[in-house]
């Protein structure tokens, strides 16, 4: 794009931008928890989902937490598709192999007998 040289990465390298990010995560997680909005636990349980990477940014944490109920959907945001659920299909009991002819014992070089007559 235009005089841009290097990779994404030599502009702003994947630590200042994860730090950016976290810090927004973070910052949104303690709004919410200092609103009375999520309780202490789910503040807690975020914020290490958050740390583990679980977080695209923002915007994923907000859309995460309406999904799974911690937080009502807000006005003026989309809600989140409803997840459909699936029947859950019969598992089918699986057949036994076929059992397999006996094998006969592997006989060496010296066990064929070579050289001795057969009555």
């Amino acid at each position: 794009m235009g005089s841009r040289r290097g990779k994404s990465g030599a502009r702003t390298n994947a630590k200042t931008r994860w730090i950016s990010n976290i810090r927004a995560i973070r910052r949104a997680l303690r709004r919410l928890r200092d609103g009375s909005t999520i309780t202490s636990a789910q503040y807690r349980t975020c914020y290490r989902q958050a740390k583990g990477g679980q977080f695209h940014s923002r915007a994923h944490l907000i859309s995460q937490m309406e999904a799974r109920g911690d937080l009502k959907a807000q006005p003026g945001r989309r809600a989140p598709p409803p997840s459909p659920a699936k029947p859950a299909a019969p598992k089918k009991a699986k057949a036994a192999p076929p059992a397999a002819p006996p094998k006969e014992p592997k006989r060496g070089l010296l066990s064929r007998g070579k050289g001795k007559k057969e009555a």
